[in-house]
């Protein structure tokens, strides 16, 4: 193993992920803003049917990237290994082509078929106006992602943290509030998500062409659209039954309850899908740079960077999931209001399921990076059938509990056979003693915190969040150095991270040497 190699990956992916995680931190800030504008402003039935258009819209244009947000940084990052850039150019050129193409082809297809769904899917013939308005932004949001794919498999997330979570998320909540001073009305929400991605693709592609990653012009090589199609659409699959476990639910409760239990069930998932950001931020560079590891045949070293992002996305999420599990009904109530607490238990399951994501690390991820797609694509399969049979039998009894149920019940099995896989066939595996000792430090703190917010009376107040912030911000840190939880490259990464953002770090590098 070359510990340089380790160190400058983990450097990069680092570096990336700092910056991916302050913009997708303000992302979802300004995404939550918007949505407690709505929550607060429109009835709950309305908030229901906007959640089921934003769902449907989420889940179609999904199946317009064609799995080209995943294909597309993989083969950029593996051709920069190669230092093949007449391929590089090639790719870019396809991406926005194919991507565009499949936009418009699924636009279409929806604005012909809407009324059909509307009557049969959800019972409700007014619905087909807000599906059509909604379509028409998928055409503008596969090309804004094509594009910042192409620019993080040149590691930059510069313009998915600028266009996607501040000029995006920024417009669609100044655009609500707007609304809301007016007297918002369900179909001025749709209209204003409608409205905030069309002007943030135009903004992207004005940006692309001024500063586009690649220079100069390269021979066109004609297998190179074969060669994407063939290896993102096997990535499709995945994607699509990430879809299905993160959105198909909504569309599922549109058909089978009422739209107030969807707008109960939505406020929750909007919670706790919160905490898969810190994977997202890690796996945005970390895919392009593992896949430079792999194409140089360094699998020792993608093992071992593997495995140290596993602990460290545990170690920064684990707070946020404890939160969401323990205090959920305070959460929702503080950010919603006590029209959707009735749904805390559901963010209690659906918290457990997400913190499987960060719990296995970035092994979808690491799937990817050696070139398993198929494999992926057959695991993704078996989970999406699972999910949706689960959805089927629990949500006409069980409404929402059940649609958390299946969401749980496919996130873990989906994350324990890649783990198998990449294990037996690959030997990636994290769970090494120091990941386990940093667990069991963590778990076992907060059972302390937790008693003892019971025991102050503050259990069920706003104050057991800055209660808990405090006391595990101060106590885990001792912790983990007392049962010896790190290794060299957490104390290379700790000074990374001091250097970055000039924040002092030498009292705990100190003991930690």
């Amino acid at each position: 193993m070359d510990d340089r190699t380790v160190d400058s990956t983990l450097r990069s992916v680092i570096k990336g992920a700092g910056l991916f995680s302050v913009g997708t931190v303000i992302g979802i800030l300004l995404a939550f803003l918007g949505r407690v504008v709505l929550t607060r402003t429109l009835d709950v039935d309305d908030y229901g049917y906007f959640s089921i258009s934003v769902a449907f819209f989420t889940f179609f244009s999904t199946i317009g990237f064609l799995g080209l947000s995943s294909g597309l940084p993989r083969l950029i990052g593996y051709y920069r290994g190669k230092k093949d850039y007449t391929s590089i150019h090639n790719l870019v050129r396809y991406g926005f082509q194919i991507g565009a193409v499949s936009g418009i082809v699924t636009f279409i297809t929806i604005l012909l078929t809407a009324d059909l769904i509307a009557e049969h899917l959800f019972h409700e013939p007014d619905v087909a106006l807000y599906l059509r308005i909604v379509a028409a932004a998928i055409p503008c949001t596969v090309v804004l992602r094509v594009g910042t794919s192409i620019y993080r498999g040149f590691d930059d997330p510069l313009p998915k943290v600028l266009f996607i979570d501040i000029v995006m998320k920024g417009a669609r909540f100044t655009i609500f509030l707007v609304m809301a001073l007016m007297g918002i009305t369900l179909m001025m929400a749709v209209f204003g998500f409608f409205l905030s991605v069309f002007v943030t693709m135009c903004a992207s592609l004005v940006y692309f062409a001024l500063k586009s990653p690649i220079k100069g012009r390269q021979p066109v090589v004609t297998d190179k659209r074969r060669e994407l199609l063939l290896f993102s659409l096997p990535l499709l699959t995945h994607v699509f039954m990430f879809e299905i476990l993160t959105h198909f639910d909504v569309i599922m409760l549109g058909y089978f309850r009422e739209p107030d239990e969807v707008g109960i069930y939505d406020a929750s998932r909007m919670l706790a899908t919160n905490l898969k950001f810190i994977m997202f931020a890690i796996a945005y560079i970390y895919v392009p740079m593992g896949s430079k590891l792999f194409a140089e045949q360094k699998l020792v070293d993608l093992r071992r960077v593997h495995a140290v992002l596993t602990k460290w996305a545990f170690l920064i999420a684990f707070p946020a999931f404890f939160l969401l599990f323990s205090y959920s009904e305070v959460l929702i109530d503080l950010f919603f209001g006590d029209a959707y607490t009735s749904g805390y238990t559901i963010l209690m399951v659906l918290s457990v399921g997400y913190l499987a994501h960060i719990f296995f690390g970035p092994n979808i991820n690491s799937m990817v990076v050696i070139g398993r797609n198929k494999m992926l694509m057959n695991i993704s399969l078996t989970v999406t059938a699972l999910n949706v049979g689960v959805n089927l039998a629990l949500i006409p009894v069980l409404g929402g509990m059940g649609a958390a149920i299946a969401t749980f019940t496919s996130f873990a099995t989906m994350h324990t056979l890649i783990f198998i896989i990449l294990f037996r066939g690959h030997r990636f595996n994290p769970f090494n003693w120091n990941y386990l000792k940093t667990i069991l430090s963590a778990v076992g703190l907060v059972c302390i915190i937790y008693g003892t917010s019971g025991l102050l009376g503050i259990h069920d107040t706003f104050w057991v969040i800055p209660y808990f912030m405090a006391i595990y911000g101060a106590v885990f840190p001792v912790l983990f150095i007392k049962f010896r939880a790190y290794e060299q490259e957490d104390i290379n990464l700790l000074k990374v991270f001091q250097r970055k953002t000039g924040i002092s770090l030498s009292f705990l590098l100190k003991r930690l040497k």
